[in-house]
């Protein structure tokens, strides 16, 4: 079995089954309750040196222009609360800090030792072109800073990209 997510006017995927984890629609995240923001799905990956790679990804249709300060400065915020909201549940539920029925989180993603483990905090935006990501990804990055440093993530895992690029990343239907 595989999934497609469709959000903000795109069709990720296909992803198997044992890869993905639409983690905004599970029931586990629905058991925590209200209040708790989230990522559209996680993916489990292997890089190049074959260990598990978790993406968080989250899809928006659009974003505030930099310089409009308070509303980009929210827009950070709330992607970055739906980015520690996925990074910490997904981990919870490795380390079986909730009842997981099977089924609901992919093997995958439950077996995965969180030592070895990488992370990548994607945002894509439908329709922006690849000069106005660098100023989004920055302001994200540093907005992620201090949990990348928490965790002992890479800076660099967190990354924008538009509808073209996440098509190379391979998140994307093609057309």
């Amino acid at each position: 079995m595989s999934y497609t997510i469709v959000e903000s006017g795109l069709i990720f995927g296909p992803f198997l089954e044992s890869e993905c984890f639409p983690i905004k629609n599970s029931t586990l995240y629905k058991n925590i309750g209200n209040g708790v923001k989230m990522v559209e799905f996680v993916l489990c990956r292997p890089n190049t040196l074959k260990e598990p790679v978790l993406w968080m990804v989250e899809a928006k249709h659009s974003s505030p222009h930099p310089g409009n300060v308070q509303d980009f400065s929210d827009f950070i915020h709330e992607i970055k609360e739906k980015m520690v909201n996925a990074l910490s549940l997904c981990f919870a539920a490795i380390l079986k800090r909730h009842p997981v029925d099977k089924g609901i989180v992919p093997a995958s993603i439950q077996s995965i030792d969180l030592s070895l483990c990488k992370v990548r905090c994607i945002l894509v935006l439908n329709g922006h072109p690849e000069a106005w990501l660098p100023p989004i990804q920055d302001a994200l990055r540093a907005s992620l800073s201090p949990t990348n440093k928490t965790w002992n993530l890479d800076p660099n895992s967190v990354v924008v990209l538009n509808e073209n690029l996440a098509a190379r990343y391979r998140l994307l239907q093609a057309t």
